[in-house]
């Protein structure tokens, strides 16, 4: 594919935005309306991974979620229309700056929050919650994006690059083999914010590979805290290696906008809990 090829008639494609290990995203101008867009492509042609992820995005409108517009079918390809933001990804972002300030991962983690407890109240889980997958405009404002569409047993089975992208910020529970629920996004946005301000995931560099983090993963063995300060507590707590025992989506949102203090841990650790903190110590 190549710029200014036009999809479905309407779409012409302008400049490669991205590519992963599920699509490729590309800027592109819609000829009706005269706007800029964004379209994403399945590597897999028309699975159906493009209609769900629609689907989803259809009925989730959020000033933090990334709009999904339509989908169309160009040839034996289906296209996922989504707005156009001019921005950076919060990964390109901590690649070129190191990491941030902690009063800008706040703010970016309150809208990310926001945006998961929409999602959960209508029984979304994202499952893939990371830096890559975060868009950062240059005053700011953070969007999701990739809805609803990665699950382990998919990331497992792809190349090297996405697999280290993934499992750098997969929940514990997840990486012992469990489905992502609810607690496994408010871990992975944890991860992700960790990453914002100690520059790299909690389960390392990756300098060693990715199953070397997905040992540490399985095992809740978090890297220390070298730059976090005040938001030392609420990390911690999305950190927290028992996902019964973490804040839900709702409560970060108002910890991360400075509107209550961290919430106390609802219970005793099961023992599932109690042996991986007795693993990370």
């Amino acid at each position: 594919m190549r710029a200014d090829h036009v999809i479905a008639n309407r779409y012409r494609l302008d400049e490669e935005l991205g590519e992963g290990g599920m699509g490729v995203v590309w800027c592109a101008t819609d000829l009706e309306l005269g706007r800029a867009v964004a379209l994403k492509r399945s590597r897999d042609g028309d699975t159906g991974q493009i209609r769900r992820e629609a689907r989803i995005g259809a009925g989730l409108l959020h000033q933090n979620v990334v709009t999904v517009f339509d989908t169309v079918v160009d040839g034996d390809e289906r296209w996922l229309i989504t707005e156009y933001l001019p921005a950076r990804s919060l990964e390109q972002v901590i690649e070129a700056d190191g990491p941030l300030p902690e009063d800008l991962v706040a703010r970016i983690g309150a809208q990310l929050a926001d945006a998961l407890a929409a999602m959960h109240a209508r029984g979304i889980v994202h499952r893939d919650v990371k830096p890559g997958n975060v868009l950062v405009t240059g005053d700011g404002t953070a969007k999701l994006t990739d809805l609803g569409i990665a699950r382990w047993a998919e990331v497992t089975r792809t190349g090297g690059a996405q697999l280290t992208g993934t499992v750098g910020y997969v929940a514990p529970e997840v990486a012992d083999g469990h489905d992502a629920g609810p607690a496994a996004d408010v871990f992975s946005l944890g991860a992700t914010l960790y990453a914002a301000v100690e520059g790299h995931s909690p389960w390392g560099t990756g300098e060693d590979g990715p199953f070397v983090q997905m040992r540490r993963a399985a095992a809740g063995r978090v890297d220390p805290f070298r730059n976090a300060d005040r938001l030392r507590p609420v990390l911690t707590a999305l950190l927290r290696v028992d996902p019964a025992e973490r804040p839900t989506a709702a409560e970060a949102t108002r910890v991360l906008a400075g509107e209550r203090e961290v919430p106390a841990r609802r219970a005793g650790l099961s023992g599932r809990g109690r042996r991986r903190l007795a693993a990370a110590v």
